[in-house]
């Protein structure tokens, strides 16, 4: 719940939600100062959170630091499955004009079981979930890919931070 694995460029490899800053707009944060629009994180609870499996944290607190720009962050809640598909699919129905929130929903539900038979937080249900921040004039909720709908503007500076999950 705490952070991923990315490619290995010298660093450690992993990052930690201490990484991406306190807050927006917090200085020697590393990640999430680019303009990055969306990231799907398809990989194991990143998104745990209370809410949905005692134990699983806030991820107000862990990743609202990575919102300097990003729209939203979407990912899973729970010990999830490898695959090859995910990517495949979210493009393909992001494609045909489903926004980018339930083109991953559906695609997780497709993939993944809704159980993984692990202990809270990290299951028994397989959860996908997607974080989002807004302010007036800025809700990304219903971003679609460019070029297949509308996309929020950046939403720098949140007023508020959103989440939603539902078992696969």
């Amino acid at each position: 719940m705490n952070g991923w694995v990315l490619a290995n460029t010298g660093g450690d490899g992993f990052l930690n939600f201490s990484e991406t800053g306190a807050s927006p707009q917090n200085p020697g944060d590393l990640w999430g100062q680019n303009d990055l629009e969306w990231t799907i994180i398809a990989a194991c609870g990143p998104l745990q959170d209370d809410v949905i499996s005692p134990g699983g944290g806030d991820i107000f607190e862990r990743w609202g630091g990575a919102f300097d720009g990003l729209h939203v962050l979407m990912g899973y809640g729970g010990i999830t499955f490898d695959n090859t598909d995910e990517g495949r699919k979210v493009a393909q129905y992001a494609k045909t004009g489903s926004s980018l929130i339930d083109s991953w929903f559906r695609t997780a539900q497709e993939i993944q079981p809704s159980t993984n038979g692990a202990e809270a937080p990290d299951g028994p249900g397989v959860w996908v979930g997607a974080m989002w921040v807004g302010k007036d004039g800025a809700d990304p909720f219903s971003d679609h890919a460019w070029n297949h709908g509308s996309v929020s503007a950046d939403p720098e500076s949140p007023a508020w931070y959103a989440a939603m999950w539902t078992t696969c």
